[in-house]
């Protein structure tokens, strides 16, 4: 059986989950969803072979950041300390109902086992070796910075004083011996490796944005040890270090894998999920480990924007605009905030998010169009006497309503193939808007309740709504089995003949706020 394996970047549990948390995760469980749909018997789903359907996400929490971080906050271990904040991860996931296979940390047993594995291997073959660095690191990022990158800006004296460019604050100089990975041995791999596959990286911009960088800055060694203090996988063979966190981290993708806890087919994981500010430890560094460890790429990286706020700002505790996800899953449906980060943030880009917005989305397109249709139709055809109807009223209608889905369903296939989710959306939204402006322009109401063209169209609307509700799978799964519920069939039929609709009064899908 084929697999599909998709992958999120593993969180740092240093505090709570963030709203781009929420974010990347609703928007890889959908394309979990998607490869679920696919694969499942449906009368648009033609030619269908079962899939394998497996969706990791997890925790890293082997950075010396936690260390620090549990000892200032007065934990008495940084176990309990990253165990906490992992819970809090945990608890995102269920809220979201998420549909992940599996939950990796990097405190796991069977991740140190593989971490360790993979390092002999490098060892073995001459990619790690020991030697001395010194340059300008970011204790926050936990990594090096080139000069090329670093900020210059005035410190308290007035002297420039190297800056992180991410986080802004000032650089440490740092001198260590320590072990490096031989990142220098495959600037020309890479580069010929992006050139082949410029599908590797989306969005394009993201892809250019990497294969410009490697054009301009020479690739250094990468220091791929620190000193061990109390925290973080050891070295193998030698205990005064611990393995970098990032180089430990990425590695986890494939932890399930070599334990074989997933089959051998779900290498390599066909779709990978990161913010646009780790797109270089993904892209260029974890490649060259792959290259180096004799193991293919990922199929394709997909880089997501951030999460803005309504004003288009950056969040942040200073800024006291941060927006709690676990909160604004208290105060909206989860489908809500599903067809918000879907449809309104174009794949790739940044997107603003706040209150207000979400509940005009909500009240507009989710209540008046969506909810308003499915409401209006059911309770129509309910009023007309038809709590009970054949998808196939007449030889012509059915089957033309059925190709017309079926190509709305090739065109989401092909955008959500280029990770455009946002117009395999707007694919869909237009049948909704089609769905209302022909119940409008036809004026069923006021047709004879026992005319044949009546039924004709009643049918034919309500095939509509349950092809709608079949490729809603993946993006509003609550409305989607709603409405089967409310067309009264919750099991797939194996082919249209033999679809029958026993209507249920509805409830609003989409309550106004």
């Amino acid at each position: 059986m084929s697999t599909f394996v998709i992958t999120t970047a593993i969180d740092y549990p240093n505090g709570a989950p963030h709203i781009g948390h929420l974010y990347e995760k609703l928007v890889s469980d959908t394309y979990a969803r998607w490869q679920v749909y696919l694969s499942e018997s449906c009368v648009l789903n033609v030619h269908t072979k079962a899939k394998q359907v497996f969706f990791l996400t997890g925790t890293d929490e082997n950075g010396q950041k936690l260390q620090k971080s549990a000892a200032e906050q007065g934990w008495d271990s940084v176990q309990n300390y990253v165990d906490h904040h992992v819970a809090q991860f945990r608890r995102l996931c269920a809220k979201a109902e998420l549909t992940h296979t599996d939950f990796i940390r990097t405190t796991d047993a069977r991740h140190q086992q593989t971490v360790r594995e993979m390092w002999m291997r490098l060892v073995e073959s001459g990619h790690i070796y020991r030697g001395e660095y010194s340059g300008l690191y970011c204790y926050s990022c936990e990594q090096f910075y080139p000069a090329s990158q670093v900020l210059k800006q005035a410190g308290e004296s007035g002297q420039t004083v190297p800056h992180c460019p991410v986080h802004q604050i000032p650089l440490a100089v740092l001198a260590e011996p320590g072990y490096f990975f031989k990142l220098s041995k495959y600037t020309s791999a890479l580069k010929a490796y992006f050139r082949a596959h410029q599908d590797f990286i989306f969005p394009p911009a993201a892809y250019d944005e990497i294969l410009s960088r490697l054009h301009h800055e020479d690739l250094h060694d990468l220091p791929v040890s620190r000193l061990n203090k109390g925290w973080g996988i050891e070295v193998p063979s030698d205990g005064e270090y611990v393995i970098y966190t990032w180089f430990d981290a990425l590695l986890n993708y494939y932890t399930p894998v070599f334990k074989a806890q997933l089959p051998a087919a779900a290498w390599p994981v066909d779709m990978h999920v990161i913010g646009k500010d780790i797109n270089w430890f993904h892209s260029v560094i974890w490649s060259a480990m792959l290259m180096a460890l004799g193991l293919e790429l990922p199929k394709r990286i997909m880089v997501h924007g951030m999460i803005l706020d309504g004003e288009g700002k950056k969040m942040s505790k200073s800024m006291g605009n941060i927006i709690c996800p676990m909160a604004l899953m208290d105060e909206f449906a989860l489908d809500t905030l599903r067809f918000v980060f879907l449809k309104t943030i174009p794949s790739g880009k940044d997107g603003k998010i706040s209150y207000e917005l979400i509940r005009k989305v909500h009240n507009g397109q989710l209540a008046n169009d969506l909810g308003n249709l499915v409401s209006r139709l059911i309770k129509l055809t309910l009023k007309m006497g038809h709590r009970r109807l054949e998808a196939q009223v007449s030889a012509e209608p059915s089957p033309a309503v059925l190709l017309r889905w079926q190509q709305v369903r090739q065109m989401m296939v092909d955008k959500m193939a280029i990770c455009c989710h946002h117009d395999a959306m707007a694919t869909l939204w237009a049948e909704v808007m089609r769905m209302n402006s022909e119940l409008n322009l036809k004026k069923p109401w006021s047709m004879d309740a026992t005319s044949i063209e009546l039924k004709a169209h009643l049918t034919t609307w309500l095939l509509d709504l349950y092809c709608l509700a079949c490729l809603l799978q993946a993006f509003l799964p609550d409305a989607s089995h709603q409405i089967k519920v409310y067309l009264g069939v919750t099991d797939p039929p194996s082919s249209l003949t033999d679809l029958q609709f026993t209507l249920h009064d509805p409830e609003p899908l989409f309550v106004k706020k």
